[in-house]
């Protein structure tokens, strides 16, 4: 009778600490947030977006020549739904009267400059704006709804990128989720942890272009995937204990 009771016991404990590793923003003993009133880190800068392949740039032309006005707005496009231009796999965008530009690797600013001054060979007076209309990440793993998410705007949270994805599912690690980003040469892996109210001061708490979000499964879908071998495993183990407890009588 002890011995189920000692065993319910550890079956109560293991799933108490399974609950508490689910809850999402707790102030934990480590936090350095408060519950009642986060602090958040600080929205990017549009102006220093790095820009990245599959970005959508906006580009509006202002001129009194309608002609040329409605040529900058037919070449933009509408990649899943969003109006603009798409950044191409090379790096470069299109745009009339200039061709093609690379702007890979450039920010939002530079890259305005640069395209005013391009277009400034073949006009006299040109008054351009450029902004970031959208981009893309990766939602991989434990989602109800992974895949390539097209991001309107210029900026997405991981809080929001999750729920555009359908929250984690039960067998997730919100614990763990794993943020890799290209940081120049190399790709940089990230953690960040839904059930600490710290995921708000995250370095990557905001998201950026091509960021891949990773949400591993949690070890106890193993159990659930293979659950007839971990019988037959535990009735074999059952029968082998009650026949040493025989034979040592």
């Amino acid at each position: 009778m002890k011995y189920k009771v000692y065993h319910l016991i550890i079956v109560a404990f293991v799933l108490n600490s399974c609950g508490q590793k689910l809850v999402y923003f707790q102030q934990k003993e480590t936090s350095k947030n408060k519950s009642d009133r986060m602090e958040v880190s600080s929205a990017p800068n549009p102006e220093e977006h790095l820009i990245s392949y599959g970005d959508v740039l906006y580009l509006t032309f202002n001129t009194e020549d309608h002609e040329i006005q409605n040529l900058f707005v037919a070449a933009q496009t509408k990649d899943g739904g969003i109006p603009g231009t798409v950044v191409q796999e090379d790096g470069t965008i299109s745009i009339p009267f200039a061709g093609t530009i690379s702007v890979v690797g450039k920010t939002i600013a530079q890259a305005r400059k640069l395209i005013t001054n391009t277009l400034k060979i073949y006009m006299t007076i040109v008054d351009i704006d450029l902004r970031l209309n959208g981009f893309r990440i990766v939602m991989l793993g434990s989602f109800h709804t992974p895949g390539i998410k097209q991001v309107p705007g210029n900026r997405i949270s991981i809080i929001e990128a999750i729920g555009l994805s359908g929250d984690i599912i039960n067998d997730g690690k919100p614990y763990k989720i794993k943020v890799i980003r290209q940081n120049g040469k190399e790709k940089v892996t990230y953690l960040a942890d839904l059930t600490d109210v710290d995921v708000f001061k995250s370095e990557v708490y905001y998201l950026q272009s091509n960021d891949i979000v990773y949400a591993e499964k949690l070890s106890r879908s193993f159990v659930r995937e293979n659950i007839t071998y971990i019988s037959i495993f535990l009735t074999i183990v059952n029968t082998v204990g009650i026949f040493l407890l025989q034979a040592g009588k």
